[in-house]
């Protein structure tokens, strides 16, 4: 489901209507689901992963906060960061070091096998998001979240899932305790945003890709 699809639209115009009918105690339970489901449409397996890492970042928040010792916060922050960023490393960069390793070896027959797998959509936003929130908590700048359904929010929220940007929790999480009325001024010109990027996307980017993609095809021309 890619943001200028039109099947995106209508997922994003149904939501919006049903965000500002329902009460603003379950609107973070409708975003997230519409989030999970976002991200269902490319791989629903995938969905595990990203589940997982919110998992990870939820408890290293809450292991860095209870730490005694400035020493233990740090080594608890240590350990999150590495194990937010293993899938990052297992799916995108394993198979790219075993390449180099054949390149470099030129012996294809003790080359050892390249895992395959698929990289998972918009993998690196939401391991540096949970970077990023374990971050802030080590640093005293966001207190840790206790509701694990509003750090999965943030961390699955579907504008910035697949293209970012990596907003930090401590400006998204405080977000979601403010009610927000329908402004007819606020919705205008958000959806006039939207069209400008459409714009840009389609008509400026898409017409210029098969140029960008043939100089990058063809770097000895």
């Amino acid at each position: 489901m890619l943001f200028n699809s039109a099947a995106f639209l209508l997922f994003f115009a149904a939501l919006v209507v049903v965000h500002y009918a329902v009460p603003h105690r379950f609107r973070w339970l409708l975003l997230l689901a519409a989030s999970l489901y976002f991200y269902a449409s490319f791989n629903a397996a995938h969905v595990l992963l990203l589940v997982g890492c919110a998992v990870v970042a939820w408890l290293g928040g809450f292991a860095i906060d209870k730490a005694s010792t400035k020493s233990a916060k740090r080594w608890w922050l240590v350990g999150g960061i590495v194990v937010s960023l293993l899938p990052l490393v297992i799916f995108k960069y394993t198979d790219f070091a075993l390449a180099q390793y054949t390149a470099l070896t030129a012996d294809a027959d003790t080359a050892p096998p390249q895992l395959g797998w698929a990289l998972p959509a918009g993998l690196s936003f939401y391991s540096f998001s949970c970077v990023s929130y374990l971050i802030d908590v080590y640093r005293g700048e966001l207190a840790t979240e206790k509701h694990f359904g509003r750090l999965a929010l943030y961390v699955a929220f579907f504008p910035k899932l697949l293209a970012g940007p990596i907003e930090r929790a401590k400006s998204f999480l405080p977000q979601l305790n403010h009610a927000v009325r329908f402004d007819g001024t606020a919705v205008a010109s958000g959806l006039q945003l939207m069209l400008w990027g459409l714009f840009k996307k389609v008509v400026i980017a898409d017409r210029l890709a098969p140029f960008v993609d043939a100089g990058f095809n063809n770097p000895e021309l």
